[in-house]
């Protein structure tokens, strides 16, 4: 391909492979064959139509873009440390709403779903992260200290972070916003979360009531 004059880059798209892989081996090729560059810039196309050229920088950027999350497990972000991610990240945007609009190709749709959660925008998948990190957190805590962490007498600004969370949980849960399947994970990882809710219904179910040896003394006591 390469001595048919097609780049390196082009070659990698038509092959689906990893683009340093291919510059890699052209280069032992070329210490191997000298007249290979010769022939290569012989047959190098002069012009191409506006229109091939522009599915092949978009299979080339696709390219990068799989690259990229193959490396890194993830979509990419903006970054201000990081102009190649920050475009890609501007890359995927675009074609999301080119999805949403009808303006991609069968073609161009197959390759972006061979990306995982590609649509998806990046902002909700570090938001799902950063849930489950969480979640983790206090199923560790939970292991630890053979508790849930406490809201009103925590030790120390973590642990009360962790309650905070568990606790906008149950409000979610109690609103009926919480995700089922969060639902599901949060019953499986920590069936103690919903601990007090299930009391309270409990004893609403009994028509339980304080007892009065329990109870602060009554106003016309207190005088």
């Amino acid at each position: 391909m390469y001595r048919a004059g097609l780049s390196t880059d082009r070659i990698a798209v038509v092959c689906q492979a990893n683009v340093r892989s291919v510059r890699r081996v052209i280069g032992q090729l070329k210490k191997q064959d000298p007249l290979l560059q010769v022939t290569h810039e012989a047959n190098k196309p002069r012009t191409r139509p506006s229109s091939e050229n522009a599915l092949l920088r978009w299979r080339e950027r696709w390219q990068g873009a799989a690259e990229f999350v193959e490396a890194h497990g993830r979509l990419p972000l903006n970054r201000r440390s990081s102009r190649e991610e920050s475009r890609l990240a501007t890359w995927f945007s675009v074609q999301r709403q080119k999805a949403s609009q009808g303006l991609l190709s069968e073609t161009q749709l197959e390759l972006l779903d061979r990306i995982p959660a590609w649509r998806r925008p990046a902002g909700v998948l570090q938001a799902e992260a950063r849930w489950h990190s969480r979640l983790y957190q206090v199923v560790g805590f939970f292991s630890q200290e053979h508790r849930l962490p406490s809201l009103h007498l925590p030790r120390d600004a973590h642990e009360r972070a962790l309650a905070v969370w568990v606790h906008d949980q149950r409000q979610a849960l109690k609103a009926g916003s919480l995700d089922p399947e969060r639902v599901a994970l949060l019953d499986e990882r920590l069936p103690e979360w919903r601990l007090d809710q299930r009391r309270r219904e409990a004893r609403s179910r009994r028509g339980w009531k304080t007892p009065s040896s329990l109870r602060g003394p009554s106003a016309e006591g207190a005088r």
